[in-house]
C-alpha cells in the first residue's frame, strides 16, 4: 500500500508538470482524459474514481478493491485546476468513494470535497427489502459535496482612497448532493442517470470599506438531469448523453463518443463530439488514446489516458493517471 501511495504522489508530479503546456481548462466536472476523448457521454459508462464527478453509481462497476485516480490541468497558465480521487470496494455490491477538487488563486480560488456511496440492487434486494430479480441490474449512487471558497485576496487588486478600502473580499461555504443511477439494459447496453445538484445551497459573506460589497446572501448552483446510452463490447463502445439543464441560465447539450480497442484492451482509441442542442453554439470536438491494465507489480495496474479536444476559441489537453490495486 506504501508503494501505490508514492506511485499516486510521484504520477500527480508528472501530471502537474505536463499539464503547464495545456493552455486552458474545460467545464469544471469534465475530469478525466477518457471521458473527454468520447466528448463527454459518460453517464453510462462510468466505471472509475471518476464515477465521483459523471455518476456516482458507477462505483459499483469498479473491480478493485483499492482505486486511485488524479487529473491536472491549467487555466490559461494563471489557475490551476486539480481533481484526485479514491474509491474503495467494501464488497460486491457496496463502494464508497472521497474526492476532492481544487482551483484558483489569491484572487478566486474553489474546493469541493466529496463524499459518495454505491450500491447494487441485489445488496437492497438481499438485506433491506425484497425486491425484483431486474433489481440486480440497478446501481444507485450518491454525493455528498462541502464547497468552500475565498475572494478578493490578491494585493494588486487593492483601492484604497479616503473612504476607504474598494476591493471586494470574503469567503463562501456550502453543500449540494448529487444522485446517480445506472441500469444493466442487457449485456451490452446501459443506461444512465445523474441528477446534479438538485438540493445545494452556497452562503457567500462579502465586505469591503465603502460598502458596495453585498454582505451575506446565498444562492444555488446550477442543477441538471444527464440522460445516457451507451453500447459496449470487447472492441468496440458507443456512447451518447442528453444533458438537460434545469436552470434557465443554462443549455441543453447533446454528447457523443466512440472507443476501439486493440490488442486484447491494451489501447484504446477514441473520438467524441458535443455542442448545445438547440443553439448549435459550443461544439467540441475530441479525440484520445488510452493504455489500459498496465501490470506494475503483483496485483496492481495503471492506465494512462491521453485527451485533445478542439473548441472554436481554444484547445485542451487532458493526461490522466488511474492506480488499480
Amino acid at each position: 500500500m506504501k508503494k501505490i501511495l508514492l506511485l499516486v504522489l510521484f504520477l500527480y508530479a508528472v501530471n502537474f508538470l505536463i499539464a503547464e503546456l495545456d493552455d486552458i481548462d474545460p467545464n469544471f466536472y469534465e475530469f478525466g482524459a477518457r471521458p473527454m476523448g468520447m466528448g463527454g457521454a459518460f453517464v453510462a459508462l462510468a466505471d472509475k474514481p471518476s464515477s465521483i464527478i459523471w455518476n456516482p453509481a458507477g462505483l459499483c462497476n469498479i473491480q478493485n478493491l483499492h482505486s486511485f485516480t488524479f487529473d491536472n490541468s491549467n487555466l490559461l497558465d494563471l489557475v490551476n485546476y486539480s481533481f484526485l480521487g479514491y474509491s474503495y470496494k467494501n464488497q460486491e455490491n457496496i463502494s464508497f468513494g472521497i474526492a476532492m477538487i481544487y482551483c484558483g488563486d489569491d484572487v478566486f480560488s474553489e474546493a469541493v470535497l466529496f463524499l459518495s456511496s454505491a450500491i447494487n440492487g441485489k445488496f437492497i434486494s438481499d438485506n433491506l427489502v425484497r425486491l425484483p430479480s431486474l433489481a440486480d441490474r440497478f446501481n444507485f449512487g450518491m454525493n455528498l459535496k462541502y464547497y468552500s471558497h475565498s475572494f478578493g485576496n490578491n494585493n494588486d487588486g487593492s483601492y484604497i482612497d479616503g473612504d476607504g478600502e474598494h476591493q471586494i473580499s470574503g469567503s463562501a461555504s456550502g453543500f449540494g448532493i448529487d444522485f446517480g443511477l445506472q441500469f444493466m439494459i442487457s449485456e451490452n447496453d446501459k443506461f444512465g442517470l445523474m441528477w446534479r445538484n438538485p438540493i445545494n445551497n452556497i452562503l457567500w459573506n462579502s465586505k469591503n470599506d465603502v460598502g458596495t460589497a453585498k454582505g451575506e446572501y446565498s444562492e444555488s448552483r446550477a442543477v441538471d438531469l444527464i440522460f445516457g446510452y451507451a453500447f459496449e463490447n470487447d472492441k468496440f463502445t458507443f456512447s451518447m448523453d442528453y444533458d438537460k439543464a434545469l436552470s434557465s441560465d443554462c443549455e441543453d447539450e447533446i454528447k457523443t463518443g466512440i472507443e476501439t480497442k486493440f490488442f486484447n484492451k491494451l489501447l484504446a482509441l477514441r473520438a467524441g463530439y458535443s455542442q448545445e442542442l438547440f443553439t448549435g453554439e459550443n461544439r467540441r470536438f475530441s479525440f484520445g488514446i488510452g493504455f489500459e491494465l498496465l501490470k506494475i507489480w503483483r496485483d496492481t495496474t495503471f492506465n494512462f489516458d491521453i485527451a485533445y479536444q478542439i473548441q472554436e476559441t481554444h484547445n485542451i489537453l487532458r493526461i490522466s493517471f488511474d492506480i488499480l490495486h
